[in-house]
């Protein structure tokens, strides 16, 4: 039985050459010479140990590290080349690399003193798996960083800060010739903290963003901020990327000239504009995103636009004005956008520049997207000052549409979007024009939401059909339970739709304004609208025509919901509700675990409350 020693070493300095050779010479000798009464071992750190010992001021000891390997060898001494081939895999160096401002790119960047200069440099190197590449902070680059080298999941490979002072800033100029900021490209398992990422630029005409994820997956964002760029969008997430965390990061001033429909300017945008009958087009999504903990402002176009891709989740994120929709999901087929989840997030005064938007709004989307425990308020009313920043209307119109709340929304130009599993629960929408909307969409459920101060010719809560040339079926299917509508014009609007399941709600509204109620029912292909108004003092008899046609029987009108304190956006509810218990679960498909707008486990009593703030004892 014969050993032989693998001493793996990488990158040691020449003036050690002769002293770990005789490291080596010794160690090999006093191993072959005991072989008969060792059995196989692993010799771990021996180089790092004796560099400690003659140079134990050293700053850099990770790059002198070694491993020691003493593999098994057969009889016959041909040796067990699997067994090499592993230990030769983990010898790997695991390195810490330094850039800044005024460095040298002829020195090693193993220290702050020999650190490199450019990002060119950083993109000219293939690192080893786990290694770590330090920004100073201060220091400024007007170059792309584009990662060389993947790392691997036990082992990224970290671009981070170092020093003190600001956050490192990757700055490409404001010319259009000039590109992206960060490219990952075909790259995975790396990890982007603590840098900023200002000023990147688009060409006319290509989709792209200032920092772009393409082909690549396991990518971590953290505590990244992405600024004032004339792109598209800020982060652009495309091409089969998959399992990537935003996390802690900001994404604000990113601007892009309008073009019709989705507002250019971006916060971060989660898929592509590919042709959706294209080859391989539902492979080639992006899948698997989570943003958490964000802020996402001040950009011409949408906060958050999932585009075409499934299993995303938006959580815990703070997103306000933005020049359209907060967060938008969907797409064009109808299909792909799906299993979604959209929760925990501020959205609050975008629509800042675009009619016909919502804080939360899907476009045809797939199935099982969910929208919970949101608070989405005081996005900017266009309906009624839209003029004062000739704010365009809606192609074909001679008017403004308004903004809203929440929205699943089929499309009126297209054929109803027959969908299952999309629902928004236990979410606060207060202080918009609109609150809740369904239009050309069948199968949504609206469950305990509480829809707070709709402003005056808005709709709380509103179904709708629209005739075009491409219906096939009218909109169906539709449940809206177990909310709370504290309304200050229409409370709830039925345009030609079917089916819908509209109870177990409560309805009130400030006796100095006026609401209304609003339902039309296709007869005989004649419109057949009727107008509901609440007026002050009392129940009126036109809602007992309103129950007639099969809506809210068990709902509660005129009755004060006894919120703890609305005007500062507390909406929990006080002893003696009229909301408690007063919910049911006799519906479509509760969610399997239901907790309201606070984290409290549904139901608290015999049956939930009404609203999105279930009571505690």
């Amino acid at each position: 039985m014969h050993c032989v020693l693998i001493i793996c070493m990488v990158e040691y300095d020449s003036v050690w050459f002769f002293l770990l050779k005789l490291i080596r010479k010794i160690t090999e000798e006093y191993c072959i010479m005991y072989s008969k009464s060792f059995k196989p071992v692993y010799v771990m750190g021996v180089t790092a140990f004796v560099m400690a010992l003659i140079m134990p001021g050293m700053a850099d000891m990770e790059c002198m590290m070694g491993r020691l390997v003493l593999a098994q060898c057969s009889a016959d001494g041909t040796g067990n080349e699997v067994l090499k081939e592993q230990a030769l895999k983990t010898s790997v160096t695991i390195r810490t690399y330094y850039v800044k401002n005024r460095g040298n790119d002829n020195h090693d960047g193993l220290s702050d003193r020999t650190a490199w200069a450019t990002i060119a440099k950083v993109n000219s190197v293939i690192f080893s798996e786990g290694s770590t590449i330090l920004l100073k902070k201060g220091s400024t680059w007007n170059e792309t960083l584009v990662p060389s080298t993947s790392g691997t999941s036990d082992s990224p490979i970290t671009y981070n800060c170092y020093g003190t002072g600001d956050y490192p800033r990757i700055n490409i100029q404001s010319d259009v010739s000039k590109g992206r900021t960060l490219l990952i490209a075909g790259k995975n398992n790396l990890v982007i903290k603590n840098i900023v990422f200002s000023n990147g630029t688009s060409p006319d005409a290509q989709v792209r963003g200032s920092v772009e994820i393409s082909d690549s997956h396991d990518i971590l964002f953290d505590n990244i901020r992405v600024q004032s760029s004339y792109s598209k969008a800020g982060i652009f997430i495309h091409n089969n990327s998959y399992n990537t965390t935003i996390r802690s990061c900001a994404v604000y001033d990113v601007e892009y000239p309008r073009h019709e429909g989705l507002v250019d300017g971006i916060g971060i945008l989660i898929g592509g504009f590919e042709d959706p009958n294209g080859e391989n087009y539902a492979a080639n999504r992006p899948r698997n995103i989570e943003v958490y903990d964000c802020e996402i402002t001040g950009n011409t176009g949408t906060g958050i636009v999932i585009l075409e891709s499934p299993y995303n989740t938006i959580r815990s994120n703070t997103i306000h004005d933005n020049g359209g929709s907060g967060i938008w999901v969907g797409g064009i087929t109808g299909v792909e956008a799906h299993d979604n989840i959209v929760e925990k997030n501020d959205v609050f005064s975008n629509c800042q520049y675009q009619d016909d938007s919502y804080g939360i709004d899907f476009l045809r989307p797939g199935n099982d997207n969910i929208i919970r425990y949101n608070a989405v308020h005081d996005q900017f009313d266009v309906f009624n000052y839209g003029a004062t920043r000739e704010i365009p209307f809606v192609q074909g119109l001679d008017h403004y549409l308004g903004t809203g709340g929440i929205r699943f929304d089929g499309n009126v130009a297209m054929d109803v979007l027959v969908t299952q599993g999309n629902i928004a629960h236990n979410n606060l929408v207060y202080n918009n024009f609109h609150g809740i909307e369904v239009i050309q969409f069948s199968n949504s459920q609206i469950l305990n939401n509480t829809i707070y101060n709709n402003f005056i010719q808005g709709r709380a809560f509103a179904l709708s059909h629209h005739a075009n040339e491409n219906v096939t079926t009218i909109t169906s299917g539709n449940v809206f339970v177990n909310n709370i509508i504290y309304g200050r014009w229409y409370l709830v609007v039925n345009f030609f739709t079917v089916d819908a399941v509209i109870d177990h709600n409560l309805y009130y509204v400030d006796p100095d304004t006026i609401g209304a109620w609003a339902n039309s029912t296709l007869n005989a292909g004649v419109p057949d609208i009727r107008t509901y108004f609440y007026p002050t003092g009392g129940l009126p008899d036109n809602f007992i025509e309103w129950k007639q046609l099969g809506y809210d029987v068990n709902s509660t009108v005129s009755a004060n919901p006894n919120f703890v304190n609305p005007s500062n956006a507390n909406f929990s509810l006080s002893p003696g509700s009229p909301a408690i218990d007063a919910g049911t679960l006799n519906i479509l498909s509760p969610p399997e675990l239901w907790f309201d707008f606070d984290g409290i486990s549904v139901p608290q009593g015999l049956n939930p409350d009404i609203g999105a703030c279930e009571f505690v004892y």
